[in-house]
């Protein structure tokens, strides 16, 4: 297959001055501390907007699980809107902060790529012009109030030798029809892996199934039809 670029500005430009506003609902108490330790130096601070249970300090980013409302997004009507922005299913929302003096060293997050079906979306709120963002051992800026899809799959890191904190809303979000064509239409292939996912093959594909199945959500209970109407679909074309 061949290869996509890993880093994308869409076109969407939201309004900065409000998303700067309702960032300062979030207080103090309110950011977590990255648990992981070893993956930064200095200060790298998190807090949810949709979460798994509804619970602000919950900032583990699942794919494929049902996201609720946690109580900071209940007064944000601007992010409301920025995030209804994306006709799709949204996963993880939440701000990260990285503050100054501060590094968030080079990493992959496996399976946020266009390629599988999910995407990363960036949208920076606050920075400086000494904000390093490097992907792919590629240095991009990006701009305040712009949205910006980034293959987090592929290593990337972030450096931040300014005097003020560097915040970005993260949004997590499935490619379906309506969002696909952004990517396409910037010369972006399709994913040809037969079960939309690299690791999930026809000697795996029912022990993912079953998998699924058994997590029960909503959300998991469609992708196992959706790759059990693939498997059929299939067997299908063997026999006939």
């Amino acid at each position: 297959m061949k290869n996509n670029p890993s880093f994308l500005e869409l076109p969407f430009i939201f309004d900065i001055q409000k998303l700067q506003n309702e960032l300062t609902f979030v207080e103090d108490e309110n950011w977590i501390v990255h648990p992981n330790k070893n993956a930064y130096n200095g200060s790298w601070l998190v807090t949810s907007l949709t979460s798994t249970n509804a619970d602000s300090k919950n900032i583990v980013a699942i794919e494929n699980q049902d996201y609720f409302e946690t109580p900071l997004l209940k007064n944000k009507p601007y992010i409301k809107k920025v995030i209804k922005t994306f006709n799709t299913k949204v996963e993880a929302v939440r701000f990260m902060k990285l503050d100054s003096n501060s590094m968030i060293k080079e990493h992959c997050d496996k399976g946020s790529s266009f390629e599988e079906g999910y995407a990363r979306i960036h949208i920076p709120i606050t920075s400086n012009d000494k904000v390093k963002f490097i992907l792919n051992g590629n240095e991009y800026k990006m701009k305040l109030g712009k949205c910006y899809y980034i293959d987090a799959n592929n290593p990337h890191s972030v450096i931040n030798n300014g005097d003020s904190s560097r915040v970005h809303l993260l949004i997590d979000c499935h490619i379906n029809s309506w969002f696909e064509k952004f990517f396409l239409n910037k010369g972006f292939k399709k994913s040809e892996y037969k079960y939309m996912n690299k690791t999930i093959t026809d000697d795996n594909v029912n022990e993912v199934i079953d998998s699924l199945t058994n997590i029960g959500t909503q959300t998991a209970i469609a992708l196992a039809n959706k790759l059990e109407k693939i498997k059929n679909q299939n067997n299908f074309s063997k026999k006939y």
